[in-house]
């Protein structure tokens, strides 16, 4: 059974916008040992860098599709690093979802989270363009269609990527553990309503993630 409270990082510590860049500096293998000190303004801990691009827990090791992002435009590396973080909190998801309510156009607001983690998760928004940043506002108007748009190429990265995210929820792939009693892929991200996130129809968001968006 997926348990996406299981899905945990810090909502306080900002900075998590600036993983991307640590992805085009570094291959996958550098990465956890360059989060701090080495590169300007980039002061991250490297749990929480190794918790959002989906490390095992416990391990140093990162997923490949780290490395299979750096052959691609340096904004479809920040679109990518951002869905990265917004599927590292369940709380994060859960706003969302309630913001985007399956059409493209949303209104995130800051009930549910405390100011702090409202800020940066806004803030993370609006650098990549989806939203308004106004400090000290209720909500903001959030759009996903450009951030859809840009990964419309790498939509097995992104599928690779909530595979990693769902195993960290307990879900065993049925096509690799046969007796699971869990759904499928692409059934268990529509039963947890992934494309309503994106604002996506359950047509668009397979065709997206299976790579035939294109």
């Amino acid at each position: 059974m997926v348990n996406l409270k299981k899905l945990r990082v810090s909502q306080t510590k900002n900075g998590y916008q600036k993983i991307p860049a640590l992805i085009i500096a570094h291959p996958r293998g550098e990465i956890l040992d360059n989060v701090s000190g080495v590169h300007p303004g980039i002061n991250l801990e490297k749990s929480q860098v190794a918790n959002i691009l989906g490390a095992a827990p416990g391990s140093d090791v990162l997923p490949a599709y780290c490395d299979e992002i750096r052959a691609h435009s340096k904004e479809t590396v920040e679109a990518f690093g951002l869905v990265a973080v917004l599927f590292s909190h369940h709380n994060f998801i859960e706003n969302l979802l309630r913001a985007q309510h399956s059409e493209p156009v949303g209104y995130l607001s800051r009930d549910g989270m405390s100011e702090k983690a409202y800020t940066n998760l806004a803030y993370a928004l609006y650098k990549r363009g989806l939203c308004e940043y106004q400090p000290g506002s209720h909500g903001t108007t959030v759009n996903f269609s450009s951030l859809v748009s840009r990964l419309s190429i790498v939509g097995e990265l992104v599928q690779k990527l909530l595979r990693n995210k769902l195993a960290r929820c307990d879900w065993m792939d049925p096509d690799i553990h046969p007796g699971s009693p869990d759904l499928p892929f692409m059934q268990t991200c529509l039963q947890l309503r992934f494309n309503e996130l994106f604002g996506l129809s359950s047509d668009e968001f397979t065709r997206w993630l299976s790579g035939r968006s294109r």
